[in-house]
């Protein structure tokens, strides 16, 4: 069709909204627990551990609803979803940073290992993830990812989708 379609003018195509919107909503309103490897069904949850912290707040600007809404409309949308992993001194996870995968590069280290390049844009993506380096490692961030072809990467449905959303623009 000759138009741009990126997440803005997709989600401007109301189907495309209420679908996302929809389905994302629905994935929050389900309650995240941690559970030991081991545990029956029948079992409480693990709750004094740090990542049981983060399943209700995952960082101090959103609610887990939030989170998990944001997470899953980016997987939805691009393929891909992120977090950055922000852990304290003893390396313990505190809060989890919701990306736009639209800022993320993935990089394969000739050893096979896999780093993250965040572009901090904006004042807040900066104050927020001064600590990290440039090039974040693989076991600091949280990537839920599509099915792809080179199993890093999810397929962005917007890219499948290009032309059917175009001709909805259109």
């Amino acid at each position: 069709t000759g138009l741009a379609i990126n997440q803005t003018t997709a989600v401007s195509v109301s189907t495309v909204y209420a679908c996302v919107s929809i389905r994302s909503k629905d994935v929050a309103r389900c309650s995240p627990r941690l559970m030991r490897e081991d545990a029956a069904r029948a079992e409480k949850p693990v709750t004094n551990h740090p990542v049981a912290k983060l399943l209700k707040r995952p960082n101090q600007w959103n609610t887990w609803t939030e989170f998990c809404r944001q997470m899953h409309s980016a997987y939805l949308l691009r393929g891909n979803a992120f977090a950055v992993i922000m852990r304290d001194g003893r390396g313990n996870p505190i809060a989890l940073i919701p990306i736009n995968p639209d800022l993320v590069i993935l990089y394969e280290a000739p050893g096979g290992e896999i780093f993250y390049s965040v572009t901090r844009q904006g004042i807040f993506l900066n104050a927020v993830l001064k600590t990290q380096p440039l090039m974040i490692p693989e076991e600091d961030v949280f990537h839920l990812r599509n099915v792809g072809f080179n199993l890093l990467m999810g397929l962005s449905l917007i890219s499948i989708a290009r032309d059917s959303i175009g001709l909805a623009l259109g």
